[in-house]
């Protein structure tokens, strides 16, 4: 039980003193059942097999009946006292879980033997179970300062959550910044390559409309010439 404060594991005590207080009112509810049992039906000396198993068959029904009533109390107990332990978290906005294959963990009940035995020595002095009611035991309500506490408490656990949040943000935005740049970079060297490219293009076509160019220039010119040519001859022949 060292997981828990002070203040629960007080708390814890009292329920446990206060179960120990009705299992001790059971017994002697079961011990009346016996002795009832001998003043009103055992008033011979012998009996038949037949009024043995009569006495004892009553004996049954009236112990189980007892005992069925008794479990139903105590699982209405148990329930009630959850309840009013999930409508104090809930004033705290606050979302409680039970785990119920704990209440079967042969280790977690042994370490709630062994917290009863601890708690019981400590207590023997007080009063005895068998003969001394219990202080009743009620679930203190959240005061102030416990309030307070556990509020700090969900504050804390927000910030540091705020903490980690605004971690991985920064982490994320850093990741975020490098590819951008590097997205940057790469825009960059595509215009640049693109720039080239079409300045290459531009320069090979001004080169190919300059060769065009002389080209039609010569054949004109060629043309000119053998035009001359042409008439040159003509005006040979006609002499």
């Amino acid at each position: 039980m060292s997981e828990l404060n002070e203040h629960h594991r007080a708390a814890l005590h009292n329920y446990m003193r206060f179960s120990r207080y009705l299992k001790v009112q059971r017994l002697r509810a079961v011990d009346a059942c016996f002795r009832d049992v001998q003043d009103s039906r055992l008033l011979e000396e012998t009996y038949t097999r037949d009024e043995v198993a009569e006495i004892v068959s009553e004996l049954a029904q009236v112990v189980r009946a007892d005992v069925d009533s008794e479990l139903i109390n105590i699982a209405h107990s148990n329930a009630l006292l959850l309840q009013n332990i999930f409508a104090q978290a809930e004033k705290w906005h606050l979302k409680l879980t039970a785990d119920t294959t704990d209440l079967e963990n042969r280790e977690l009940l042994d370490r709630i033997k062994e917290f009863e035995d601890e708690e019981k020595q400590l207590t023997r002095s007080e009063h005895s179970a068998t003969n001394q009611s219990p202080t009743k035991c009620r679930l203190q309500p959240m005061n102030e300062v416990s309030g307070v506490a556990l509020l700090q408490q969900e504050i804390d656990r927000l910030q540091e959550d705020n903490i980690r949040l605004r971690s991985v943000i920064r982490t994320l935005e850093s990741k975020t910044s490098g590819l951008l740049d590097d997205r940057s970079k790469m825009t960059e060297e595509l215009d640049k390559k693109e720039g080239e490219l079409n300045t290459v293009r531009s320069a090979k076509t001004e080169h190919y409309n300059r060769e065009i160019a002389e080209l039609k220039q010569q054949l004109t010119g060629a043309k000119e010439a053998l035009g001359q040519l042409q008439i040159s001859a003509d005006r040979k022949s006609v002499v």
